[in-house]
C-alpha cells in the first residue's frame, strides 16, 4: 500500500512526486515527455528515442550531402556564403542532437544488460557518492 496515494501497489512500484501517482516497474520520470516511464510504457519510450535517433541521422545525412555538393550549386535567393554558414550551423546542431539521443540509447542498452532501471542506477550512484571513506 502506497502511503502517499493510498493505492495498492507491487513491490517494484514507486510513487512519482511529479505525477503524484504510483508507477509499476518505475524507470524514470522523463521531463521531455512529461510522463513517467515504467513497465507499461517503457517499450514506447524506447521506440520514441529510436525514432528520434533515426530522424536525426537522416537530417545529418542530408546536411552532409548538401555541404559536400554545395560548391556545384548556385543559389540566387541568398548570398552563398551566408546560406552555407546556416547549413553548417544546422548540421552542427543536428549532429549534437543525434549524439545525445544515441548516448541515451547506449545508456538504456547498458541498463537493460545489467538488469537495472534508470532510477536504480541513479540511486546507486547517489549512494556511492555519499559514502564516507573510512580512515
Amino acid at each position: 500500500m502506497c502511503s502517499l496515494c493510498c493505492t495498492f501497489v507491487s513491490s517494484d512500484s514507486k510513487h512519482c512526486s511529479r505525477c503524484n501517482r504510483c508507477v509499476a516497474r518505475f524507470d524514470h520520470h522523463c521531463k521531455w515527455l512529461n510522463n513517467c516511464v515504467g513497465g507499461e510504457n517503457y517499450h514506447l519510450f524506447i521506440a520514441t528515442i529510436l525514432a528520434a535517433a533515426g530522424f536525426e541521422t537522416v537530417v545529418v545525412s542530408f546536411d552532409v550531402v548538401a555541404v559536400v555538393y554545395w560548391p556545384s550549386q548556385s543559389v540566387d535567393l541568398m548570398d552563398n556564403s551566408s546560406t552555407l554558414a546556416l547549413l553548417l550551423v544546422h548540421l552542427a546542431i543536428s549532429l549534437a542532437a543525434d549524439i545525445c539521443v544515441l548516448q541515451l540509447i547506449v545508456m538504456h542498452v547498458y541498463l537493460r544488460c545489467n538488469h537495472l532501471t534508470t532510477y536504480e542506477y541513479l540511486l546507486s550512484k547517489r549512494l556511492h557518492c555519499t559514502k564516507v571513506p573510512s580512515t
